[in-house]
């Protein structure tokens, strides 16, 4: 959940892994790069994945040279993010989102090869030697069409989840110290999501 506003800087995922994005309320601009344009590689930390420009406004003349795909994400839109792929993310309205990376048969051997490759990685829970068996002898799930995010969270309706994220969100917002950052935050969040469990929920009550 994010406000109006906000956006995240221009950055690669922890472990280079792709992610799916969806959208459930408000609209996102994103801008994305791919894993081999090379043009703003002066400008990357690697430590901490980060690229130390405003991806939203570039001053930098070799942004001239990179090539930049970007959307506008509406309710309802899921955007997929490939393998390595610097991006990033400005709220055009108050926005819920939600993402997730993942590893996919295509995706696992250039996993396997940023592992390898990667000093600092290799010892991290997701390149550790079990990891990477369990990984390799993983079936994959098999082809779901239309799941609905609630559903994949464990939650049989829109209601259930609702039921519970929201009191959470409550009682986060009563517990943190009023005027404070955390506080201004998740009271937003609160908003926002009794907004999006009203629309969807006809008989929402709470």
């Amino acid at each position: 959940m994010g406000a109006n506003g906000t956006q995240t800087a221009l950055h690669i995922d922890k472990n280079y892994l792709p992610f799916w994005l969806a959208q459930y309320h408000g609209r996102k601009q994103v801008r994305i790069l791919l894993a081999n344009d090379t043009a703003m590689n002066d400008y990357f930390d690697e430590a901490a994945l980060n690229f130390e420009l405003d991806v939203f406004n570039p001053k930098e003349p070799e942004w001239a040279q990179a090539t930049v795909y970007e959307t506008v994400l509406e309710p309802g839109q899921v955007l997929y993010i490939p393998y390595g792929a610097p991006h990033g993310a400005r709220n055009l309205e108050d926005s819920i989102a939600i993402s997730g990376n993942y590893l996919d048969k295509n995706t696992l051997p250039l996993h396997h090869n940023f592992c390898e490759t990667n000093v600092d990685a290799k010892d991290t829970p997701k390149c550790d030697a079990s990891s990477l068996r369990l990984y390799d002898a993983h079936p994959g799930r098999p082809p779901v069409s239309h799941l609905h995010y609630t559903t994949f969270r464990g939650y049989e309706t829109i209601k259930k989840w609702c039921l519970y994220v929201l009191p959470a969100m409550k009682a986060s917002a009563e517990q943190s110290e009023v005027g404070s950052k955390r506080h201004t935050k998740v009271t937003r969040w609160v908003t926002e999501l009794t907004k999006y469990c009203k629309s969807s929920v006809p008989e929402w009550r709470l």
